[in-house]
């Protein structure tokens, strides 16, 4: 992947690192849903919206709700 986007390994694991660093410091520190900070960061058409549509089109939402539900062990 990291060379896919003309990154190294060691640049696309610290921008990731990053990115998600910062992501929970601003939901902390202003106690924001992630919707609101996905609304404030996304322009119509940008980087970031692109990034979340094929985050949502392959299915990372309902991904990260199983693996709370079966860490916390909880049955549909």
């Amino acid at each position: 992947m990291s060379i896919y986007a003309g990154l190294s390994r060691e640049e696309a694991y610290l921008m990731s690192k990053q990115a998600v660093l910062g992501a929970a410091s601003v939901l902390l520190e202003h106690d924001m849903l992630p919707a609101e900070l996905k609304d404030g960061v996304c322009s119509p058409g940008g980087t970031t919206i692109r990034g979340i549509a094929q985050l949502e089109k392959f299915g990372l939402r309902n991904a990260v709700i199983e693996a709370v539900k079966a860490s916390a062990k909880i049955k549909d």
